[in-house]
């Protein structure tokens, strides 16, 4: 991937403006917290949270391309460094900074 720019960060993630290099698309990279990959019920969550999101296909719902990880050590003694998740990226924003700008949505 070649980072663009900084979207984003909160306690789960930082989001990136990526381009992967074997596709040439705008995606969202998002690189989980170290927070996150020090905990194993948190590792175990955001694998299900990645595997839920991979099987949704919705006009209205951003999908996830793709989630990796990146381990350290050998197999007695390895562990998770990094977790990824590469979503598509939408180009007009959030649908909540919309709603903020027009002070609400009509019915």
């Amino acid at each position: 991937f070649h980072t663009i720019k900084t979207l984003g960060s909160g306690a789960q993630a930082t989001a990136y403006l990526a381009c992967p290099r074997v596709r040439k698309e705008l995606v969202v990279l998002k690189v989980m917290s170290q927070e996150i990959l020090n905990e194993e019920a948190l590792i175990s969550w955001a694998r299900k949270e990645f595997a839920i999101q991979k099987t949704i296909n919705h006009p209205n719902i951003v999908q996830l391309k793709n989630s990796f990880e990146i381990w350290e050590g050998d197999d007695q003694n390895s562990k998770i460094i990094q977790m990824y998740c590469e979503t598509e990226y939408c180009e007009k924003g959030e649908l909540f900074d919309l709603v903020q700008w027009h002070k609400g949505l009509p019915e």
